[in-house]
């Protein structure tokens, strides 16, 4: 047997020594990369829920996820929620109990039209420290009635309405005294009505379609007189028979002469309303601001009636006269704009300003008819005192482009964690409209000679601006 030197020995035993490290290094890198992966949390998505093992996997098994989940984010695929039918509620809150000790899950606030902002939708808890609120930001998509019951605001108000006012001519007197017009009107607040309902179209509310209505209530004026009130009644006018025109009347009631009665009414209403679409264009831990846009609508409607019957003393010839004058004004267009809204505390501030752009639609219409009654025999013409069939009765109507300018103020406080108290502020100008009045013949001329050959009264257009102020008191509702 051939005899190994000692320094032969020692190379052998050398060379294994250094064979076992780098066998035991390489174990212990390749254990670095063939270790299981524990799925990296990204912020904004949904956390995926993580099975739990079986008692009898080992432990160097991977966990099993709903869905594939990647560390590149452009690829994320959000875990499904398996356990809808459970009778047990299950949201995204949670999922949010499950990863608390996560520093990457940040507290933040849903935002409705008053909700406290957040900058991002994580699906987690919301609370909101100042008012003592908790919420969840996101949609909870294991509820079927998820789009109505989380999704939806109201906000209803009762407004107290003023608009422009006009000039009413001196349509009834007693003795000279007017009875009926000779001053402005329309000038006083009438109660009405608004209303939002909107519905966002996302979990984290970038996007909703919105429904705003209003009613601006009936402004009337009116009286109802006779000859046991005021023994003389007249309506006054500018007889043109005359060369030249001199004022004259047309006599209601003399004392010993005729008896009669005197019913005149002027009323005007507003109402109007919109469907928007809203996206919000940007938004930080104060407030956010989205862009307006949709379809506007808005109307205008006024009505004058004037009527009077006399009767002979002693009784035998009785004489009725109407004159009925309509206008309606029927703003249809685009409307663009911005709102936004800041909350501060339980404090809310918010603002909106819109340009409606379309057409105005004008429309008038005078009636008059004239009943006299001998021996009890009537006979009609269709011609009152103010509204002629020979000169201005009939229907008008105009066209014409208009810019509708809107701005609401608003501020609320939180009651509870989703009523608001709010008041505000509203403006609506509604460019070259028609007035009532503008109907009447600008003289209150009126050709009355047996054959008439002025063409009196006349009908001239004319148009105004109309701007609708009113204040609104109410309550919103954030579900």
């Amino acid at each position: 047997m051939k005899r190994i030197s000692n320094f032969s020995f020692y190379r052998i035993v050398g060379t294994v020594v250094v064979v076992a490290i780098m066998s035991a290094g390489q174990l212990s890198f390749a254990e670095q990369f063939d270790a299981p992966k524990k799925p990296r949390r990204v912020a904004n998505r949904q956390i995926p829920i993580v099975q739990d093992l079986p008692a009898s996997s080992e432990a160097s098994e991977e966990p099993q996820l709903d869905e594939e989940f990647y560390e590149d984010d452009s690829v994320v695929v959000q875990a499904s929620c398996k356990n809808c039918s459970s009778s047990t509620a299950h949201n995204q809150t949670m999922h949010a109990e499950d990863y608390a000790s996560e520093e990457i899950y940040e507290a933040s606030a849903p935002h409705t039209f008053s909700d406290p902002l957040s900058s991002d939708c994580d699906g987690g808890a919301c609370f909101q420290s100042s008012c003592g609120s908790q919420g969840t930001c996101c949609i909870n998509p294991c509820s079927p009635f998820a789009l109505l019951s989380q999704r939806l605001y109201i906000r209803a108000e009762s407004a107290s309405f003023w608009g422009s006012g006009q000039v009413l001519p001196t349509l009834v007197t007693s003795n000279g005294n007017a009875l009926f017009g000779g001053r402005e009107i329309g000038t006083a607040s009438v109660p009405g009505f608004r209303s939002d309902v909107g519905i966002w179209l996302d979990d984290c509310q970038s996007r909703a379609v919105v429904v705003r209505m209003f009613y601006g209530g009936d402004n009337d004026l009116g009286l109802i007189t006779d000859s046991n009130a005021f023994p003389n009644l007249e309506l006054p006018f500018l007889s043109v028979a005359t060369n030249p025109a001199t004022q004259s009347q047309a006599l209601v009631a003399v004392p010993g002469q005729l008896s009669g009665n005197v019913n005149a009414n002027l009323s005007s209403n507003v109402y109007g309303g919109d469907l928007l679409f809203r996206r919000m264009l940007g938004r930080d831990s104060l407030g956010r601001w989205d862009w307006l846009m949709g379809y506007q609508t808005a109307r205008l409607s006024e009505s004058l009636s004037l009527q009077s019957t006399r009767e002979t003393i002693p009784a035998g010839t009785t004489n009725s006269v109407t004159d009925s004058f309509d206008v309606k004004n029927q703003f249809h267009g685009a409307t663009f704009g911005f709102s936004g809204d800041v909350r501060d505390g339980c404090w809310y501030f918010g603002g909106m300003f819109k340009l409606g752009l379309g057409n105005m639609d004008r429309s008038v219409s005078i009636r008059g008819s004239q009943t006299t009654t001998v021996a009890g025999v009537p006979n009609t013409t269709a011609s009152g005192l103010h509204a002629s069939s020979r000169t201005n009765s009939g229907n008008y109507s105009f066209d014409t482009f208009v810019v509708s300018p809107e701005l609401n103020l608003t501020a609320g406080y939180k009651l509870t964690p989703k009523l608001d108290f709010t008041v505000g502020y509203n403006l609506l100008r509604l460019p070259k409209v028609t007035r009532v009045t503008d109907a009447l013949d600008p003289r209150l001329a009126v050709d009355d000679a047996a054959v008439p050959t002025q063409m009196n009264p006349a009908f001239v257009f004319s148009e105004s601006n109309f701007t609708l102020h009113s204040l609104n008191l109410g309550l919103q509702w954030n579900y």
